[in-house]
């Protein structure tokens, strides 16, 4: 039985190793910060359909009807939302692996996985608790101090620095430790920038947001730029390596 308890422990640590040996050289951090930017641009229009009357709704929700007015272009937006990133989750993991074998493979070793990456329950659980946990706080941060919880920006302020958080604990990943931080501060601080629309009339601004559910946009574009920073340092910092052959 300890043979057994030993075995698996070492391929733990061996898998371990194997995923931050997959995250560290920063490519990952690229493809995120390309998913964040995307879905900050095609969720504005969305999100902004939700939170203001019909009358002012951005393209191509424009309508003067008043009575369920464009639902189905609402709806199929959103189906289309989950296309779009399940297409960009896709190619993204093409194009990193190939990257991988192209440029980090000579200087790292070989380093592959299938589409989904192993995680181990209690990665899980610490996630789901520092998610649910996050959230409650920002919300309850932004009800006090920006006249409403913000429901939706809350979620997205949360989760990109959990993952990274948790990433970077498990994996010993130290820069993620330092991105979640970074990010979590500059996506609060952004929010803190914003002013509350006047509902009937619609935001006038990209800076004017629902107090219910506010302009998730914005943090997410604050992730994709944090993101974008680390991403390119590690995978300068892997091409400095010395290639095999050399």
């Amino acid at each position: 039985m300890t043979s057994l308890l030993s075995q698996t422990e070492l391929i733990n640590k061996q898998l371990r190793r194997t995923v931050r040996a997959w995250w560290a050289d920063g490519l990952w951090d690229l493809a995120m910060a390309g998913f964040l930017a995307v879905t900050a641009v095609w969720l504005y229009p969305l999100v902004f359909a939700f939170a203001f009357p019909s009358w002012t709704w951005p393209w191509p929700f424009t309508t003067q009807e008043t009575i369920n007015p464009m639902r189905a272009e609402v709806t199929l937006w959103a189906v289309a939302t989950l296309i779009i990133w399940v297409g960009y989750v896709y190619l993204a993991y093409w194009l990193v692996s190939w990257l991988k074998r192209r440029f980090v493979a000579p200087r790292l070793g070989d380093v592959r996985f299938h589409f989904m990456l192993p995680i181990d329950s209690q990665t899980i659980a610490a996630y789901a608790a520092l998610y649910a946990l996050g959230s409650i706080l920002v919300m309850a941060l932004l009800a006090w101090l920006k006249e409403g919880p913000r429901l939706v920006t809350a979620l997205w302020i949360v989760a990109p620095a959990s993952v990274l958080f948790v990433l970077g604990r498990t994996y010993a990943l130290a820069r993620y430790r330092w991105v979640a931080g970074l990010g979590l501060v500059l996506a609060l601080a952004m929010e803190f920038l914003t002013t509350t629309a006047v509902y009937p009339q619609g935001p006038t601004n990209f800076m004017d947001v629902s107090p219910l559910l506010g302009n998730p946009s914005l943090p997410l574009l604050v992730w994709a730029w944090v993101l974008l920073v680390s991403g390119s340092l590690a995978f300068y910092q892997t091409m400095r390596l010395p290639h095999a052959s050399e």
